[in-house]
């Protein structure tokens, strides 16, 4: 391809990396369950964060198409939570870059990979990051973190778990995080997924429409 090239226009580094000023959000989520309250998935950055609940069918364990219980495909429900940020936080991250650091080694690699041979949820998500990334011309990556090695990184997993009281007595401990009081909203159609999971070329695609009918700037709907 090299040998072929017209010379109009620089070839990419495969290796390109976000810039330093991309924001980094840290994002967590736990798994499914019908005896603990609260469990969900969570994300934090300095002045914003968002948590979402696990609906009846994650929490019980529903079979999901490739034959696995939805409370234990834990690299799908972590996928959730950059997904959401990425969705609910869109018009600070519009036009920007966003490291999401994600303590799910298999959730990392399957994003580096673009799809998922065996979870089908995987490969939605994944595909949703990207279509939502490009409607809002946003540089996005997943890199892994270990479980609670950062203030940010255990605030992500109190959210994950429900437990406000940690994560707010993490955050006055570290100061100057700017946190507002009351979390981002996450979008509906992001919300009615997570009430049924299943594939969903289109899932992305809802989300960007969505976001487009309450006015937000979205590229192939309208001008930024």
């Amino acid at each position: 391809m090299l040998q072929v090239c017209s010379g109009r226009a620089s070839i990419p580094d495969p290796d390109a990396k976000l810039p330093a000023w991309a924001f980094d959000i840290h994002t967590d989520a736990a798994g499914g369950s019908c005896t603990s309250s609260g469990l969900g998935a969570g994300a934090v950055t300095v002045g914003w964060w968002a948590v979402i609940p696990w609906s009846r069918a994650i929490n019980f364990g529903k079979i999901a198409e490739n034959g696995r219980r939805l409370d234990r495909t834990m690299s799908a429900l972590e996928l959730v939570a950059p997904l959401m940020a990425l969705v609910s936080g869109q018009h600070l991250w519009r036009g920007g870059a966003v490291r999401f650091w994600v303590d799910n080694a298999g959730s990392v690699f399957i994003w580096k990979k673009g799809y998922s041979s065996s979870c089908p949820l995987c490969t939605t998500l994944v595909k949703a990051m990207y279509v939502v990334a490009a409607g809002i011309g946003c540089q996005v990556d997943v890199v892994k973190v270990t479980r609670c090695s950062t203030p940010l990184a255990d605030m992500a997993d109190a959210l994950s778990k429900g437990s406000l009281q940690r994560f707010w007595s993490t955050a006055d401990r570290e100061g100057n995080l700017g946190l507002p009081l009351f979390p981002a909203p996450v979008p509906r159609a992001l919300q009615r997924w997570i009430e049924d999971p299943k594939t969903d070329d289109r899932l992305g695609d809802k989300l960007l429409e969505e976001m487009f009918r309450e006015g937000a700037p979205v590229l192939g709907f309208g001008s930024f």
